[in-house]
């Protein structure tokens, strides 16, 4: 990662013209998975869990990670599309590896049905839980250390304002959120040589709510959006003009 920007969006932007263009990009990028869990079984016995992680959330080549809401999946999708006709590759999480869920029913039906199998096991099911949140967790930092850019959507779907705090109900935000402050720095340089070697709640239940810090993060607007694209031309790589577009703080 390089550098990290908070698209402030009150109002749907307008990206008509990427929404086919991102749909199309996503659907070939989609992990299409097989739904079985033999083909990770260790010698031990045991469930090979990076091998069962690199399947299901494969890391791709992208120059941008778009940190979206779930509710904000099309616009994301959109925004990706956008970007697409400056040469932009994006990297839109739900996209790709939309299967947390049918990994998690497919390990429950097979290791934590209780003796009678007609029911989950409480324990077994933590646990199956905490190991496939760990496996998209590790996927997603990952994949924020290898983009280049990270763009947050920021809407009123994702963010809410409380005494002049932020705050969001999505684990999953919080958590990338989290990692773009602390994840190593590199250079555009760094990252292009790399690539040339080849709102959440519970159901019917209680909201969870975590604090998160957005300060790291430059301020973008729809207007720069809008100058961006105006800006671009072919002689220069996209991201370039952004980044002399809106000066990189102190």
């Amino acid at each position: 990662m390089y550098r990290g920007f908070n698209l402030q969006l009150v109002a749907p932007f307008q990206l008509d013209a990427g929404v086919m263009n991102g749909a199309s990009l996503h659907n070939k990028n989609r992990n299409y998975i097989r739904q079985t869990l033999g083909n990770f079984i260790s010698p031990t016995g045991a469930v090979d869990g990076s091998k069962l992680r690199e399947y299901w959330f494969p890391l791709l080549e992208a120059d941008v990670f778009i940190s979206h809401a779930h509710t904000d999946t099309k616009q994301a999708i959109a925004l990706s599309g956008w970007l697409s006709e400056m040469g932009v590759t994006s990297f839109v999480d739900s996209s790709v590896w939309g299967y947390a869920a049918d990994l998690q029913k497919l390990i429950d039906n097979d290791h934590c049905r209780n003796a009678g199998g007609y029911h989950y096991d409480y324990d077994l099911r933590n646990l199956s839980t905490a190991h496939v949140h760990m496996m998209l967790a590790t996927a997603l930092s990952m994949m924020i250390d290898r983009t280049e850019c990270i763009i947050f959507l920021n809407t009123p779907r994702s963010i809410s304002s409380s005494a002049a705090i932020d705050k969001t109900t999505s684990p999953w935000l919080y958590h990338e959120l989290s990692i773009t402050k602390v994840i190593e720095k590199r250079s555009p340089a760094q990252h292009r040589a790399k690539i040339e070697k080849g709102l959440f709640s519970l159901n019917e239940g209680r909201t969870f709510e975590y604090d998160v810090d957005l300060q790291h993060l430059e301020k973008v607007g729809a207007s720069h959006l809008l100058r961006w694209q105006h800006e671009y031309n072919n002689d220069e790589f996209a991201l370039d003009i952004l980044y002399d577009m809106v000066k990189k703080k102190a």
